[in-house]
Parts: structure tokens; C-alpha cells; sequence
């Protein structure tokens, strides 16, 4: 009998690394020295959104790398203990695990630094890696889920790349700095772009009004279809032939929503796979996030 094999609808290609989270309970001001809370937990967009597939019932291929260091082990051992699998997650000899540093105030605002130059000088291999595991062959039409902290080289890779081209790619901005990363796919069809507001700003190199008049200046930028989300206002589904708006609630101060965007997407991508129509997928991904923000902030 041949070797029954696991079956993924989604591969998520990006960020798993550490994440140190100071959360304060005043609003940050430049200067401050203030007393709070210092955790250290598994985090990167592509670990983050694997963990919400995961938990949504729809456990996804997760390839990354870490370093060969203490870091990476103990990283490696936390995503396989919450059920993912590791098989395409790499070790890097003499290389140290990436590393970010976020502040969460109670204005809801999360100041971040970023080291994810590891991942960045392993990007094309990484992509590479993905024409190398059966995955490819025998799932059909798998989405690929791709962040924003993988190099241009290996972004253009995946939008040019003949071995992708039947592929449906997710690509998430990460963060304002990369989202100009995002044009990688822009004259790609068969791709849907996940930013918010300030990303697509940085992006367009302008301010937006809303949510709305940054979606359509995407596509103007020659995006097939883009998801805009914007803090609490409203979120914005645009593609060529509709627009496609849901407001979710206030987000209440003293929230913890360092995350939130990478569970909205995962259960948008969810959504859309268990055949949701447009208006009831952008509700189910708001409804998913604000539960993750209230159960994260009470931890």
C-alpha cells in the first residue's frame, strides 16, 4: 500500500521566528521608560496565519527557516507542538533564528523592530524548495501564501516562475517598509493582495481617504484583486469587476491586537475555500479576528 500522504489547501511561505512583546497598559510616548509585561512568543506572518489555518481545520504546509541555534530548536519544538509540521521548516547552519521586538500600548497601537535578515538571504531557497517536495504535483491548485518579508528576488520567483503559474498566491504586505514588495504581483492574475490602509499608503507613496480609495488605486497599479483593511473602519474587497465592503466594531482600548490582520486573512482564505460569497467572508474573517483579539487580550 502506497504511503498515505497529508493533504494541504494552503502552503504558506514566510516568516516563523520569535517575537518579544512588551505590552503596556499608557500610551507610549517617545522617551518613556514605563513598567509592563515582556513575553516571548512564536510569531512571523506566515507562522501566524499557519497557526489560524490550523486552528480553523485547515492545517497548511509551513516552509521557513531558522537558525541551527538554541533559538531555532526551541522554536522548531513550539510550531510542532501546536500541531503544524515541520518537514519544511529549515535549519540554517551557523545561522541565528530572526527575531522581533513589538510594543503594545493601550491605544491599541504596536510600535516594531523587525530583524528578519535570515529569512531574507534564504528566501530564494526556500522557493526553490517548493519545486523540489511532491506537494507541488499531487495537490491540485494549492494557494500560496506568501509575506512580505521574503526578498523581491524570491517574490518575483514566485510570480514568474512556470512551476507556480496554475497557483493561486495570497500575498501579505507585513508591514508599511514591505508593502512596496506587493508589485511583485502586480500584473499577476490569479493573486489576491492582503495590506491595510497605511501599508498601501506607503505603497502608493500618498494618503488615502479610506480604505476604499486606496483598493482602487491599487488596481489602478495594475493588482487584479486587493483586501484593504483600516483599524476598525471599514474593510474593502476590490477586483476588477466589484467592490466589496463589511465594517466591523470598534476595537475597545487596551486591546492586544498584534496579530489580528494575519488571523483576518487566514480566515478569509478559510472562508473562501469552504465557497463563502464575498460580503459573508469578509464578516466571518472580522468576527474570527475580534475573537482572537478579546481571548489574546485576556491571556
Amino acid at each position: 500500500m502506497p504511503e498515505e500522504r497529508t493533504k494541504f489547501e494552503f502552503v504558506c511561505v514566510g516568516s516563523v521566528h520569535w517575537d518579544s512583546v512588551g505590552r503596556i497598559s499608557a500610551k507610549l510616548r517617545k522617551g518613556d521608560d514605563v513598567p509592563g509585561e515582556v513575553l516571548q512568543i512564536p510569531g512571523g506572518v506566515a507562522l501566524n496565519v499557519s497557526l489560524a489555518l490550523n486552528s480553523l481545520g485547515a492545517p497548511p504546509l509551513v516552509c521557513s527557516a531558522v537558525g541551527d541555534d538554541r533559538e531555532g530548536e526551541e522554536l522548531l519544538a513550539r510550531v510542532s507542538s501546536a500541531g503544524l509540521t515541520v518537514r519544511c521548516i529549515y535549519k540554517v547552519p551557523s545561522a541565528h533564528t530572526d527575531r522581533c521586538v513589538f510594543i503594545e500600548d493601550e491605544m491599541n497601537q504596536v510600535t516594531g523592530v523587525s530583524d528578519c535578515r535570515m529569512l531574507e538571504n534564504e528566501s530564494v531557497c526556500l522557493v526553490h524548495s517548493l519545486t523540489n517536495i511532491d506537494i507541488i504535483d499531487w495537490i491540485p491548485s494549492p494557494t500560496l501564501v506568501a509575506d512580505g518579508n521574503l526578498s523581491i528576488d524570491a517574490l518575483n520567483e514566485l510570480a514568474n516562475k512556470p512551476t507556480f503559474k496554475s497557483f493561486q498566491i495570497n500575498f501579505m504586505a507585513a508591514s508599511p517598509r514591505k508593502a512596496a514588495r506587493a508589485m511583485a504581483f502586480s500584473r499577476r492574475q490569479n493573486c489576491t493582495v492582503y495590506l491595510n490602509k497605511k501599508e498601501a499608503e506607503e505603497l502608493g507613496s500618498r494618503c488615502f481617504k479610506n480604505s476604499r480609495a486606496a483598493a482602487q488605486f491599487m488596481l489602478e497599479l495594475g493588482f487584479s484583486r486587493v483586501i484593504v483593511t483600516d483599524s476598525g473602519r471599514a474593510v474593502v474587497d476590490c477586483d476588477r469587476t466589484s467592490l466589496v465592503t463589511a465594517t466591523p466594531g470598534k476595537i475597545p482600548a487596551g486591546m492586544h491586537v498584534l496579530g489580528a490582520g494575519d488571523n483576518f486573512t487566514a480566515a478569509h482564505m478559510t472562508a473562501e475555500k469552504r465557497g463563502f460569497n464575498r460580503s459573508d467572508a469578509l464578516d466571518f474573517a472580522i468576527e474570527y479576528a475580534q475573537q482572537f483579539t478579546t481571548k489574546r487580550s485576556r491571556q
